[in-house]
């Protein structure tokens, strides 16, 4: 385990695989500093091997942003569904609202130590989710708007992260000519997520005696 320092008594996994960085990154025989949980690292590509994903049905993405918080506030963030609705008020529709009609919107996350979450969401006819006793849908079944994430959430100091973004959608015309826009909603999105999650930190950071309100198990009507 790791301790952040500076009082701070969150501990991070040691023995686990994090995100260092894209692979588009590392140039062949070129040194690259970075910093995993305060360390610093140097990642050097000594033969060009790629790997990548290369499949017709969809549309590719990623970036990546840098923050002056804890991974695990972005962690928080990015579990918590229900700050859509007002952080990204003008960026996304309602969700299991379709362009002209009312649909079911299915999300579902998956966290993985250290931090990598996998999510799959899309629309689906009303009833659907009733029809599936609210499980996971057939994708294949989808109206609209089926998006696969790899996101992951590395630390890289004391109240410093490095969130990366990949990102990809079932593929057709329509949506291939909206992939670039799709990530660019997306990178928007993450941007107002940032403000927020940076400010809560340091709100945090001033508080004496923070306490924190526990919701799990908590029921919400």
């Amino acid at each position: 385990m790791f301790n952040s320092g500076g009082g701070d008594l969150m501990n991070y996994v040691r023995n686990a695989w994090y995100v260092g960085a894209w692979d588009s990154d590392l140039e062949q025989n070129k040194l690259k500093a970075i910093r995993i949980l305060a360390e610093p690292i140097v990642l050097w590509r000594t033969q060009r091997q790629l790997v990548a994903l290369d499949d017709p049905e969809w549309i590719l993405g990623h970036g990546q942003l840098d923050y002056q918080a804890e991974a695990r506030y972005i962690n928080d963030n990015l579990l918590d569904f229900s700050h859509l609705t007002y952080v990204h008020a003008n960026r996304f529709a309602p969700v299991g609202r379709g362009a002209d009609e009312l649909t079911d919107g299915w999300s579902a996350y998956d966290f993985l130590i250290p931090g990598v979450l996998l999510m799959w969401s899309g629309s689906f006819k009303l009833r659907t989710a009733a029809e599936c006793n609210y499980e996971r849908p057939d994708y294949s079944q989808a109206l609209r708007g089926v998006t696969f994430t790899s996101q992951a959430v590395t630390p890289t100091g004391d109240r410093t992260a490095r969130y990366f973004f990949p990102g990809a959608r079932i593929d057709s015309m329509a949506m291939r000519r909206s992939g670039m826009l799709l990530m660019k909603i997306a990178a928007q999105a993450f941007g107002e997520d940032k403000i927020m999650i940076e400010a809560q930190q340091r709100v945090i950071d001033q508080t004496v005696d923070p306490v924190i309100m526990p919701t799990a198990g908590m029921n919400v009507s």
